[in-house]
């Protein structure tokens, strides 16, 4: 598995020289069994961190409010940290390609901010209509889902995010039916309805 990650990491990487990400991750593994993860999530990040910010923020029209984030990768469910303390930890799951689950957890990290907070608990309030279900799982989705696939797209082409789409919709067999349902609807969308809608969202923040 090690050696799958690496070769991943290796063959998507991004040419070009390296430059400074401008957003500090700092990458721990849960246990030592996980090193291996944390050294090639630092490597990814000093090679393609500085254009994963710039393409997340351009395609999205947010700005990152963190500066530094503490990522932690290890078997067990991903985590954005986001909406609660903002020193909360970002967290991995080394089962799935690690720039797919680092982009989609970031992509909440920024998307959150379009949220109305109420203590520590997300609002729907700021968003139109056809976000609100009442499943926050559901609604926070259709808001990453926005930009979410551009994002994968402009990053590592057509193949790479089809690919990863289908492996986040494949989660709805392990209980997360909200997952697949959220990328009917921004799919069915189509890439100018999803910017049509986010563009109007982040206008009306």
């Amino acid at each position: 598995m090690r050696l799958a990650v690496l070769l991943l990491i290796a063959v998507q990487t991004l040419p070009g020289a390296a430059a400074e990400p401008g957003l500090a991750l700092t990458f721990t593994a849960a246990d030592s069994q996980h090193r291996s993860f944390a050294d090639a999530a630092r490597s990814l990040w000093a090679s393609d961190g500085a254009r994963i910010v710039e393409t997340m923020e351009r395609v999205s029209g947010l700005r990152f409010r963190d500066t530094s984030i503490t990522v932690i990768l290890g078997p067990g469910a991903a985590s954005s940290g986001a909406g609660g303390d903002p020193t909360s930890p970002l967290r991995l799951d080394i089962r799935y390609p690690l720039p797919m689950s680092l982009i989609h957890e970031l992509g909440h990290r920024l998307s959150h901010q379009l949220l109305v907070m109420d203590g520590s608990a997300p609002m729907f309030s700021r968003l139109p209509a056809a976000f609100i279900s009442g499943n926050p799982g559901l609604d926070s989705h259709k808001l990453l889902y926005l930009f979410l696939y551009d994002v994968w797209e402009q990053l590592y082409g057509s193949a790479v995010a089809d690919r990863w789409r289908a492996i986040e919709r494949g989660w709805a067999d392990l209980g997360f039916s909200f997952i697949r349902e959220a990328w009917e609807w921004a799919d069915a969308l189509g890439r100018e309805g999803r910017r049509t809608q986010l563009r109007a969202i982040v206008a009306a923040r």
